[in-house]
């Protein structure tokens, strides 16, 4: 009888978890952190680089699966965190509202991330050479002028 009791008391204390908008909040949050840091990505494309194929503010989602079983070929479009040695400032500092809000940008996809991510096309593979730049300016690949992907 006590037995019972203690069961029945169990699954009310389950099923009024369940029914709480807290921990459906958590839930949803916990999968789409995981969705994100597994199988596709959501990324605000920064600058005009890509144009006319990306606009600046476009938003896309990345394959995180894409090059698990090979790397990526010329032509393809790929996303990748900017390292800091590339800015000549270092490091870009943040106070810390700035900071949490960057990190549930990371978490969710919603807002700001905490990184930046630059997009860019591959134009060259392994064992090839990029040169710049003939007498006309135009890039040289493997010595022959590279033709401009529209």
């Amino acid at each position: 009888m006590l037995h019972e009791v203690n069961d029945e008391r169990r699954v009310g204390v389950w099923r009024r978890l369940y029914r709480s908008p807290w921990f459906n909040l958590l839930v949803a949050v916990v999968v789409l952190a995981l969705v994100q840091g597994f199988l596709v990505k959501v990324y605000q494309v920064p600058s005009g680089s890509m144009e006319p194929t990306l606009q600046v503010g476009d938003r896309m989602l990345v394959n995180r699966l894409a090059y698990v079983g090979d790397g990526p070929e010329p032509g393809d479009v790929v996303v990748f965190a900017e390292p800091d040695d590339w800015r000549p400032s270092g490091p870009v500092e943040r106070g810390l509202v700035r900071t949490v809000i960057g990190w549930v940008g990371t978490i969710t996809g919603i807002g700001p991330s905490n990184t930046t991510a630059l997009v860019k096309r591959v134009i060259a593979g392994p064992g090839q050479t990029l040169s710049c730049c003939d007498d006309e300016g135009q890039s040289l690949l493997d010595d022959v002028v590279l033709s401009s992907p529209e």
